[in-house]
């Protein structure tokens, strides 16, 4: 997994020390070491694609649960807050004005939710739901105004170089419940990195090691106090070009045979790698630089590690896509997932699930059992053996209780009805 970062910087050791202290799969820390570095990285990074392609980083590490994505969100998180407290990684805002009043007061922000799909759901309606349109249109790092304040009469000022990064962690199942497909097509979802993977290791007690934290901490920190001489990156040496332009072209064959619904974020495929380069690159380039303020290029040493960190962004749309299809079935699937996720431990009764899904007891009881079946969705009986339904966690059993849906089918009481 080294393959898809660099050797010689910060990210590469974090990398390193961050797979010794978790069992999370190795790519996670290497999209964690990315947003750290986007974190501090200064508001002119970027590159020229006709428009100017900036280095904030947005990531979804995706696994099932109990395979490390939140800890190594946390891990990573720990780290940058102890690096710069020009960099707030705690706030997270709950509607469009509070994250206007957070820029106002520092524009470079990483956002990070463990549990991403907490986010999805409470931006799904209500006063917080215009806030996925505000980071889509801050993905680009364009200028904005406190449009909010504005209208109030209080006196405002653009915030000239917003630089939000985003990282979350979440299981493929909660992103088709809380999403639509014009948010994969070309909305706020098809803005990610996605990062698909399984736990392949096991660690009985990781010890700790302060001194190579401590160490990490001086090296971002140092990265962060030395943004004002980054100079421009030129764009790709005459190595790396050649190098980018076959990736390309085999990408765009690849997104074809993608499912329809994520093709969207595939084409942002080529922004993923330039992101990835051009923080690697800043993260290399630091020390040999010294404080000078010296044009530079991507060279194809950086490149193809961030090829590779792409390619795996490509794969794990495949796995997404198969789980967020457009058709009715699948989106009536996804409504009743998600009337079941976000009664979390508590599980969902039947009426309940009827009534959020707004589908028919029969199609209700056929999309319960068919999550039953499949093993994500478990069935047990609540405080007053009732039957409800919740996400089978890790390990569990397929089936908690007997209970079966075949009474909506064949004609008799649904699932939990009186």
């Amino acid at each position: 997994m080294r393959a898809v970062v660099p050797e010689g910087g910060f990210a590469f050791d974090y990398l390193c020390y961050a797979a010794e202290r978790t069992h999370a799969p190795a790519v996670f820390h290497a999209g964690v070491a990315l947003a750290l570095l986007a974190g501090v990285a200064p508001h002119t990074l970027g590159i020229f694609l006709g428009t100017r392609l900036f280095a904030n980083w947005w990531v979804i590490l995706i696994s099932s649960s109990g395979e490390g994505k939140s800890s190594a969100i946390e891990n990573g998180v720990s780290i940058l807050g102890e690096v710069s407290e020009n960099v707030p990684v705690t706030e997270r805002p709950g509607s469009p004005e509070a994250l206007d009043d957070m820029l106002e007061k520092q524009p470079r922000r990483v956002l990070c939710y463990s549990e991403f799909p907490e986010f999805l759901e409470t931006t799904r309606s209500g006063q917080a739901s215009p806030l996925r349109s505000k980071l889509s249109r801050l993905y680009d790092c364009q200028p904005v105004v406190n449009v909010y304040r504005s209208k109030k009469g209080q006196p405002v000022s653009p915030i000239k170089h917003p630089r939000v990064s985003l990282l979350g962690g979440s299981a493929p199942e909660p992103l088709a419940a809380y999403t639509t497909p014009v948010e994969w097509s070309g909305g706020f979802m098809g803005r990610f990195c996605f990062l698909h993977a399984a736990r392949t290791r096991n660690f009985d007690s990781p010890r700790p090691d302060e001194e190579t934290r401590a160490r990490l901490v001086r090296h971002l920190r140092y990265i962060d106090q030395q943004k004002s001489a980054t100079g421009d990156c030129l764009g790709l040496d005459d190595e790396a070009m050649p190098l980018w332009t076959a990736w390309r072209k085999e990408t765009d064959r690849i997104a074809e045979r993608l499912p329809h619904r994520v093709r969207g974020a595939a084409s942002r495929a080529q922004h993923v790698a330039l992101k990835a380069a051009l923080l690697y690159e800043f993260d290399l380039g630091t020390r040999a630089r010294q404080g000078r303020d010296i044009p530079w290029w991507i060279s194809a040493a950086v490149l193809r590690p961030a090829l590779a960190l792409a390619d795996l962004h490509m794969r794990s749309l495949r796995t997404i896509g198969d789980v967020i299809t457009e058709s009715p079935d699948m989106r009536n699937r996804a409504a009743v997932l998600r009337v079941c996720v976000s009664m979390a431990d508590m599980g969902a009764p039947f009426d309940q699930v009827v009534r959020e899904s707004r589908l028919t007891s029969w199609n209700a009881a056929r999309f319960l059992e068919s999550l039953q079946d499949e093993g994500t969705v478990v069935e047990f009986a609540g405080p007053k053996k009732e039957t409800r339904y919740r996400l089978r966690k890790e390990g569990e059993p397929m089936t908690a209780i007997t209970t079966s849906a075949s009474g909506a089918r064949s004609g008799g009481r649904g699932i939990g009805e009186a």
